[in-house]
């Protein structure tokens, strides 16, 4: 199935984009897709992220549907 992928902070470094279409087996939920997106993406292995489903943030066990809008958070600091 397929997806749009939003990407934020070094994200964007990592896939030369701020956005994706991104083929996933279906069905998904978010800890397999955080898994797909490790293996098939090295260099986002050692970060630690949040997903985003539509504008909310989403737990490991919510699934995602075909079309959905998934956003890539990465921990930001303030000063």
């Amino acid at each position: 199935m397929k997806i749009k992928v939003l990407f934020f902070g070094i994200f964007t470094d990592i896939f030369g984009k701020t956005t994706i279409e991104l083929e996933v087996p279906s069905p998904i939920n978010v800890v397999e897709l955080k898994a797909f997106i490790i293996k098939n993406n090295p260099k986002s292995t050692a970060l630690h992220f949040a997903v985003a489903l539509g504008e909310t943030y989403a737990d490991d066990n919510a699934r995602i549907h075909e079309q959905q809008v998934v956003a890539l958070i990465p921990p930001v600091s303030g000063g």
